[in-house]
């Protein structure tokens, strides 16, 4: 696996502005990745700061590099948030890319644990996760199969 270099004045749209430090950030994490050590990264602030737009850069500009990326969104829904949203839509998105069945083989076990936790997942796996611990273990050895 080759040495990752993001090039964070290359970015593909010129109004893309005020973001270097990030979008290094975001490639030094993806270097680490591509030498074999785990890397997360998790973005977040306010409504309408730039997120998905970084991210969308980021991709653009590292695309070649990168092998996989999951992302999930969250909303605001006055009062009250929707547990594991972010999670559920990566999940959801991860399922209309590569398939049900597919995701099912390369998950074994972790994919039917967490298949209970969003709808466009079916078959015969075990009943919803319900505790924090056991649902990011269950995302921990998902991404363990993935990314294996």
């Amino acid at each position: 696996m080759s040495i990752v270099s993001v090039d964070a004045g290359a970015v593909p749209d010129g109004s893309f502005v005020g973001r270097r430090d990030e979008l290094a950030a975001l490639g030094h994490r993806l270097a680490q990745a591509a030498r074999g050590r785990p890397a997360t990264v998790v973005v977040g602030g306010e409504a309408g700061v730039g997120k998905s737009r970084l991210l969308r850069e980021f991709v653009a500009v590292s695309g070649a590099h990168l092998g996989h990326v999951l992302w999930g969104s969250c909303i605001s829904l006055g009062s009250g948030e929707v547990p594991y949203a972010g999670l559920i839509d990566a999940l959801r998105r991860l399922v209309r890319e590569h398939g049900d069945e597919a995701l099912r083989e390369a998950g074994e076990v972790a994919y039917a644990e967490l298949s209970g936790l969003v709808s466009a997942f079916v078959g015969d796996g075990p009943d919803r996760p319900t505790s924090q611990l056991r649902v990011f273990g269950a995302v921990l050895r998902l991404l363990d199969r993935l990314g294996a």
